[in-house]
C-alpha cells in the first residue's frame, strides 16, 4: 500500500518536469541581422549608430557578413564575408574565438575581456 501512495505522489511530479529544449539554444536567437553599438576594451570605448557596422550571421551556411557603413579605429573585422564556427558558446571567425551570450534583446562578444579583450555590444534590427 506504502508504494501505491508513492507512485501516486511522484507520477505528477514526473510528469509536470518536461524539458524545454528551447531554453539555451542560442543558434535561433543568434542567426540575423545584428547592429553593432558599443565596444569596450584597453582602449577609448566606442558608440555607434544602428546601421555603422552591420554583422549578419547566417549560421546555416557557416557564415558571417560584415559591413561596416563607418571607418574608425575600433574597426574589430572588416567589411567582407567570413568563415563562422560556433559552439554552444563561442564563436569564432578570423582567428578570433569570442564567447557570445544574449541579455534581454542584446548580444554581447568577448573576447577574453579578462585580459582587456575587446566587448561587443550589439542590438537586432
Amino acid at each position: 500500500m506504502k508504494t501505491v501512495y508513492t507512485l501516486l505522489l511522484f507520477v505528477p511530479l514526473l510528469i509536470s518536469c518536461t524539458s524545454d529544449d528551447s531554453q539555451g539554444d542560442t543558434t535561433l536567437e543568434l542567426n540575423g541581422t545584428w547592429n553593432l553599438i558599443h565596444v569596450t576594451c584597453l582602449c577609448e570605448p566606442g558608440n555607434y549608430d544602428v546601421g555603422d557596422h552591420v554583422w549578419t550571421f547566417k549560421l546555416a551556411e557557416n557564415e558571417l557578413e560584415v559591413i561596416n557603413n563607418v571607418e574608425d579605429d575600433l574597426q574589430i573585422l572588416a567589411t567582407g564575408t567570413y568563415t563562422l564556427e560556433q559552439t554552444e558558446t563561442t564563436l569564432s571567425v578570423d582567428g578570433m574565438t569570442f564567447d557570445y551570450y544574449f541579455e534581454n534583446d542584446t548580444l554581447y562578444l568577448e573576447d577574453m575581456p579578462e585580459l582587456d579583450g575587446p566587448r561587443l555590444t550589439f542590438v537586432s534590427e
